[in-house]
């Protein structure tokens, strides 16, 4: 799992995937940048610039993960570049396990990178707990692993097309999915990965969540990824290869 893990990560770099997410974060640090210059002086357009920012990157990196995930498995079948490795003395739980590692971590330090360089530029006028600045961190990492996991699910079950359009919709829309559906038990189960996000909070100035409710957000993001990366595994040891 460490090797192909390892291998999928070398492959990004190589094939330059986060160049993108790179120019699309130089260009707003530069305008963070031209904002703090030219100077904010009242506190609430300093945190609404803090505040779209934190949101902007978290939604570049979910949409990077996605797109890295559900590559993976469709260009490999593709180019006949997993035959090779399947070959060799691997179980195929063990390649699906290390792909989705290698996108999980690409999507987590994406994030990492990015929120750094926006905490270094952003204006800050006014107080932030760093409790709660941490707990978002965290949770949207898990956020990003259950991103990954039903990217690549979708993938070995749907051309790349759809699959691409239905993990977006799953990504990006489970919130308004999940109000349309009202109070029923749909509502309560659609994976929203909103409720991971803790950017208005953080500069809202309120304090961390309490350590159940962090925990069962956390364990509720671990549950999906986890249905995540097995329904992936099911599928790909049913391809006939």
């Amino acid at each position: 799992m460490a090797a192909v893990a390892r291998a999928a990560l070398l492959d990004m770099v190589r094939r330059r995937d986060l160049a993108v997410a790179g120019l699309f974060l130089l260009a707003l640090l530069a305008f963070l940048a031209a904002a703090r210059a030219a100077g904010i002086e009242h506190p609430a357009p300093g945190t609404f610039l803090l505040n779209m920012a934190l949101d902007l990157v978290a939604m570049l990196a979910q949409l990077m993960t996605l797109a890295l995930a559900a590559r993976q498995f469709p260009e490999e079948m593709e180019n006949r570049t997993l035959y090779p490795l399947l070959a060799r003395p691997v179980r195929r739980g063990e390649v699906v396990a290390g792909k989705w590692a290698a996108c999980a971590v690409a999507g987590i330090s994406l994030h990492a990178a990015m929120v750094s360089a926006v905490l270094a530029l952003a204006p800050r006028l006014e107080f932030y707990d760093g409790g709660t600045g941490l707990q978002a961190i965290f949770l949207q990492g898990f956020a990003l692993a259950t991103v990954a996991a039903w990217s690549m699910a979708l993938s070995l079950g749907l051309p790349k097309g759809p699959a691409l359009l239905i993990a977006a919709i799953l990504v990006f829309g489970a919130g308004p999915l999940a109000r349309l559906a009202g109070g029923g038990w749909l509502g309560r189960w659609v994976p929203d990965l909103t409720r991971l996000n803790l950017t208005l909070r953080y500069t809202d100035g309120i304090g961390p969540l309490p350590a159940g409710d962090f925990a069962l957000l956390a364990l509720g993001a671990l549950m999906w990824a986890g249905l995540g990366l097995a329904a992936g595994m099911h599928l790909f040891k049913g391809k006939n290869l």
